[in-house]
């Protein structure tokens, strides 16, 4: 497992990608797939995460704390091999290894982990699905470590949280990605209590105010949909009460 670090002073190259990945794996043709899906992913943290959208919705950049993770070298790019016959469970494991890696390596709330999926036999459909179905089956148990998982692919349909017309996470190439759970991360928890009540640990809120404060400080206090969800926890009681 291969960890390429993106930073704003520099460029991915490819000759020193080309010889990395000839490491790992001896196909010609698959090595050129994972040298190209590495440098599109670094492109598009750079140049649309790292920069502001006009359907966005809101001032500032994409992701929000991008810019200042690229600065400080934070993110990293990794890439994950798969053909028609890849199973969930097979990839799942491969991502345990992933966020073991992160979870040894957590100096900051900034750090992250892309994982570009890469085909052996051109097979994007099984891709995006094992995207989906990993994603889908690993949440519980990142969240569960103060840790999010997050899937990216093309034609993704969610909808962002500032703008119906804004689709945040697509992208040409299915990704997976790990990162620290943050206070906007409030709309992914309340699919089960137990969720909810990591997250309300984690950031020391124990009320419906204090959590509205904390979420107005990073930016997303005034969001409709952001507060619906506030309110599908537990609704301005105390968290011990609910």
């Amino acid at each position: 497992m291969k960890l390429f670090n993106i930073n704003s002073s520099s460029d991915l190259s490819q000759e020193n990608l080309t010889k990395e990945v000839e490491q790992y794996i001896q196909d010609r043709s698959v090595q050129k797939n994972i040298v190209n899906s590495l440098m599109i992913t670094e492109r598009w943290v750079k140049n649309t995460l790292a920069k502001p959208h006009p359907k966005l919705g809101r001032k500032g950049p994409v992701c929000p704390y991008v810019p200042r993770a690229s600065v400080e070298g934070r993110i990293y790019l990794s890439f994950c091999l798969y053909d028609s016959h890849s199973t969930v469970d097979e990839i799942c494991e491969k991502m345990t290894h992933f966020h073991q890696t992160f979870i040894e390596n957590n100096d900051s709330f900034l750090n992250s982990i892309i994982i570009a999926f890469v085909s052996m036999d051109e097979n994007e459909e099984k891709g995006i699905s094992l995207v989906e179905e990993v994603q889908k089956y690993l949440k519980p148990q990142f969240i569960e470590n103060n840790a999010m998982i997050g899937q990216f692919f093309p034609k993704c349909t969610v909808e962002g949280l500032h703008s119906k017309e804004f689709r945040p996470f697509e992208f040409q190439i299915p990704c997976l990605a790990i990162r620290n759970l943050m206070p906007q991360d409030v709309v992914f928890v309340t699919d089960s209590k137990a969720h909810s009540k990591i997250y309300l640990d984690r950031f020391q809120v124990d009320s419906r105010n204090s959590l509205v404060s904390l979420l107005k400080k990073n930016g997303v206090g005034g969001n409709r949909n952001v507060i619906s969800h506030v309110d599908q926890i537990f609704g301005g009681r105390k968290v011990n009460e609910a």
